[in-house]
C-alpha cells in the first residue's frame, strides 16, 4: 500500500517512474526512516483470561449498582501506573 501511494504521489508530482525505484529496499528504508514497524502483542495481553474477565464484568456492574458508584469514582491502577517512577 505504501509503495502504491508513493507511486501515485510521484505521478502527481511529475516524477517519472524510471527516476524512482520502489523496490523492497526502498520500502524497508522508508519504514526505517519514519519509524514504521510491526509490533507483536506480548505480556499480559496474551496471558489474560477472557472468560474470567467477562464474568467479572457482570459482577463489577452489580457492585457498582449496589454501592451507587459512578464511573468517576472508579480508579484504575496496575503495576505500571503504581510503580511508574521505579
Amino acid at each position: 500500500m505504501i509503495v502504491e501511494k508513493a507511486k501515485k504521489f510521484g505521478q502527481d508530482l511529475g516524477v517519472a517512474e524510471s527516476e524512482c525505484n520502489y523496490s523492497d529496499g526502498w520500502l524497508r528504508n522508508f519504514k526505517f526512516r519514519h519509524g514504521i514497524r510491526r509490533l507483536d502483542v506480548t505480556g499480559e495481553t496474551l496471558s489474560a483470561n477472557q472468560n474470567s474477565a467477562e464474568k467479572y464484568k457482570d459482577e463489577f456492574e452489580k457492585i457498582m449498582a449496589d454501592n451507587d458508584l459512578t464511573p468517576e469514582q472508579i480508579y484504575n491502577v496496575d503495576e505500571t501506573g503504581l510503580l511508574w517512577r521505579c
